[in-house]
């Protein structure tokens, strides 16, 4: 479990995983396999206004928690990241919120993070990374070009949001 925490790539709630996993992989608790949990506190880290709980993950009486346990955990971090890009586009830190937008994206792969992420390489002038995320948002839901391509055939309501 040591040698997992400490090769594990990532924040601390990944090398928190990886030993966790490690443990399982090695036969977990001689009890059985029935939960999994994980808290990860970080001064000034929770998402409500009294908590310093960055993460708090806790799967009770499930046949298979450690990949229950994965799955709360990317979608966790997929939120986290996605809020702290929103932070970092607002404190106008363009190329720290693209990072953050890409790890939601990697965490929490929908066609509205590749969106996201599309429009924040796009303003970092890097068109090509741009095109190629919206490429993806376009292959995980077919609608996202549709509604991009409405959006841009009606020019009278862009130049009116442009003005």
């Amino acid at each position: 479990m040591g040698r997992a925490f400490e090769s594990a790539d990532g924040e601390l709630a990944e090398k928190l995983f990886a030993a966790l996993k490690a443990g399982d992989d090695a036969g977990g608790d001689s009890r059985g396999r029935q939960s999994a949990s994980m808290i990860v506190v970080r001064k000034g880290g929770g998402r409500n206004i009294n908590n310093d709980r960055y993460l708090y993950l806790n799967v009770d009486d499930n046949p298979a928690p450690i990949p229950e346990l994965r799955r709360l955990l990317d979608m966790n971090l997929g939120y986290l990241y996605q809020e702290k890009a929103g932070r970092l586009t607002s404190a106008g830190k363009p190329k720290e919120a693209r990072d953050a937008a890409a790890k939601a994206a990697r965490y929490l792969p929908t066609a509205q993070a590749y969106v996201r992420l599309g429009i924040l390489d796009y303003n970092l002038n890097d068109k090509t990374a741009a095109m190629a995320d919206f490429r993806k948002a376009i292959e995980m839901d077919g609608t996202v070009g549709q509604r991009l391509g409405s959006i841009l055939e009606d020019r009278e309501s862009v130049r009116q949001v442009l003005q």
